[in-house]
């Protein structure tokens, strides 16, 4: 009796002689898997013909050790590549954090340089102020004094008094013109 069932690899039907048989593969699929599984599996290798025990041996053995090259030449590659991106992705952090330092040490002796400038234009601008406002207030005393000279000048005398303040102005602007 036979049973149908569906190769693994090829996904083709095939009959299987038994229900006990764990193979899935078909005839065509299970004798190539079988030659990869011998392939794989150091156990299974055999010496050629013309060679003794030993000869076998170091062949076997000269073969393991080319394979054990060539995945410590791979890593060997990998690490290094690995290596450089570490260390690009360190060197890059440094160079950052350096950039970084110097840009905040540049502001600091920046804002301190305006600063100080700054304050010195300060000290400059409240001096002149101060020295207009004494002016100001020095002006307004004079005028008011003026004001009131004015007033009583003008009930004594109202016309000699209108030609007296004129005269005073421009004596006191010639004053002025010349300081």
């Amino acid at each position: 009796m036979s049973y149908v069932s569906v190769c693994l690899e090829c996904k083709s039907n095939f009959t299987k002689r038994s229900m006990k048989d764990t193979n899935s593969y078909c005839n065509n699929c299970w004798s190539s898997r079988a030659k990869r599984i011998n392939k794989q599996n150091i156990y299974n290798r055999t010496k050629q013909k013309d060679e003794s025990l030993e000869e076998a041996r170091t062949r076997l053995l000269e073969e393991d050790i080319k394979d054990l090259k060539h995945i410590f030449d791979t890593y060997i590659k990998t690490m290094g590549e690995t290596m450089k991106e570490e260390m690009a992705i360190t060197i890059g952090k440094a160079i950052t954090d350096v950039i970084d330092k110097a840009y905040i040490n540049i502001e600091k002796n920046v804002e301190e340089h305006v600063s100080s400038e700054f304050d010195k234009l300060n000290v400059r601008f409240t001096t002149q102020l101060a020295i207009l406002n004494t002016r100001m207030f020095r002006l307004d005393t004079e005028i008011n004094l003026l004001v009131k000279n004015f007033a009583s000048i003008i009930k004594k005398n109202r016309l000699k008094g209108l030609e007296v303040f004129t005269k005073y102005l421009k004596q006191r602007s010639k004053k002025n013109d010349d300081t």
